[in-house]
């Protein structure tokens, strides 16, 4: 017998009328909803087969017209493996907010007619969920990316190629009727240019217009509903971070460790000629506390941070430290409660930072370690500094942005890596 989870359930839920009496689905375990089902989004669900080599579809009622219409099939002919099979749904950007129904229906793959949400099939079960749908907002768009580049020669400025780890982002606030239930940060890891080995991760805030950051706790996060997927694959190393009051999620231990360098070439995606490797895609999803956050400020949600990789060498300053004791943040983004603050006194440093002015990160001409670019960026090639790859950059960096505020529309075609590559 073909069925879903540990047991078969009937259902009969066929017309409107059936929907609209609300029937108890709690007798249904074939299908887990690991990730909140936002308009415009990717969610992952848990399909649980009884058998190998069956077959799943799956119906959601995104109009809320309570009806399964044919345009709303969202899984087709499915192959499914004995056991958990990890499923990504895709949810339309119209679809309406609020409590919805779901169907699944598996079989043996031994019908000849198309399948249909209603009407009888040899060989199967139908499971039936009630789900709800949120709306987003997203930064910066739902198809645009933002650009991260970090140096890590920090305290020192090293060869400010600003290509030591480049990633684009964007983020999704998850908003039920106006409150923030939960985040959505995903990116791609473009470049590493670093002998060093650094980790990446993120630290949450909220900040309210005309009032100061709010922090977002540990506390705070559903942890056991927060999740990573890396190039699709779940992660299992302990991504929200431990000993810590505020939410700071690991999103790479260790960035080498998950690209593919080409043979030849010293770094990833970074030298001429280094293109062909993939790219690196992450999603991570954030189940926030109920009363944690509202949802009204989509640009100023993350600080993204790299830190220093355990079990590899980080540099003079770093020799006897603990590696997570240092980081590099944005220019002014003060660091987190696990940064050693005695590093800001390393003797011949070219930091300037100047924590009784909120000064961070920079150099006594205002000079940044990390940078963030509101657009996907063409970053500069090995050992080339970004002053010659961009020769606005300069002004706008020790200006406070006053001046060349479009630095990075005037590149040097032939000392950065084009979007293309």
């Amino acid at each position: 017998m073909v069925y879903l989870g540990a047991t078969v359930d009937g259902e009969n839920i066929n017309t409107r009328s059936d929907l609209l009496l609300t029937p108890d689905d709690q007798s249904d375990d074939g299908v887990k909803f690991v990730t909140d089902l936002v308009a415009g989004n990717t969610s992952q669900i848990i399909v649980t087969s009884a058998n190998d080599e069956t077959y799943l579809y799956a119906w959601f009622d995104w109009d809320q017209n309570y009806q399964f219409d044919a345009d709303e099939i969202t899984v087709s002919k499915y192959r499914l493996n004995q056991g958990d099979n990890s499923i990504l749904v895709n949810v339309p950007d119209d679809a309406v907010m609020g409590s919805t129904w779901s169907r699944f229906r598996v079989t043996d793959g031994s019908e000849t007619n198309p399948i249909t949400a209603t009407g009888g099939v040899i060989g199967g079960e139908v499971e039936d969920y009630s789900v709800t749908t949120l709306g987003s907002l997203v930064y910066p768009g739902e198809n645009s990316w933002v650009t991260l580049a970090f140096e890590d020669k920090w305290p020192f400025s090293g060869d400010y190629d600003f290509n030591d780890l480049v990633i684009n982002y964007r983020t999704t606030i998850i908003d039920q009727n106006g409150v923030a239930t939960g985040y959505k940060i995903e990116g791609e890891l473009v470049g590493i240019g670093a002998d060093f080995h650094n980790g990446f991760a993120v630290r949450l805030y909220e900040t309210v217009e005309g009032s100061n950051d709010k922090r977002i706790l540990r506390s705070q996060i559903n942890a056991e509903k927060t999740s990573l997927l890396i190039n699709g694959l779940e992660q299992t190393h302990e991504i929200l971070e431990q000993n810590t009051e505020d939410a700071i999620f690991v999103i790479m231990p260790d960035t080498w460790d998950y690209i593919d360098k080409q043979s030849n070439c010293n770094y990833f995606r970074t030298e001429t000629g280094c293109d062909s490797n993939n790219k690196v895609t992450f999603s991570l999803f954030i189940d926030l506390l109920p009363g944690t956050a509202t949802a009204d400020a989509p640009k100023y949600t993350l600080d993204p941070f790299i830190f220093a990789a355990d079990g590899h060498y980080h540099g003079e300053a770093l020799v006897g430290k603990d590696p997570r004791s240092w980081e590099v943040h944005l220019k002014n983004q003060q660091p987190t409660e696990k940064f050693d603050m005695q590093l800001f006194s390393f003797a011949e440093s070219d930091d300037a930072s100047d924590s009784a002015q909120g000064f961070y990160f920079q150099t006594e001409t205002g000079l940044p370690w990390a940078i963030e670019v509101g657009t996907s960026w063409a970053h500069p090639k090995e050992g080339v500094d970004i002053t010659h790859a961009y020769s606005d950059f300069k002004a706008f960096a020790e200006s406070k942005g006053q001046e060349k505020p479009m630095w990075f529309n005037n590149a040097k075609p032939a000392n950065v890596i084009s979007r293309g590559e």
